[in-house]
């Protein structure tokens, strides 16, 4: 039998789970510049942020 398995682009934002927020925040800016870049150099890119809306208010205060 043939097997198909499908990867989903995605990410979960926890504020404070093995660092401290503002280092975790850093990284988060830093993995939604490079979603964002991808974004706009391709319109068939898909991310997820797991329903979160979080992430983007946490990006937001960084690069308004």
């Amino acid at each position: 039998m043939k097997r198909i398995a499908h990867y989903i682009r995605s990410s979960h934002w926890d504020r404070e789970w093995y660092e401290p927020m503002q280092h975790l925040r850093m990284r988060l800016v830093a993995t939604l510049d490079e979603v964002l870049a991808h974004l706009a150099a391709d319109a068939d890119f898909r991310f997820d942020t797991d329903g979160q809306s979080i992430p983007i208010e946490d990006y937001l205060e960084i690069r308004p």
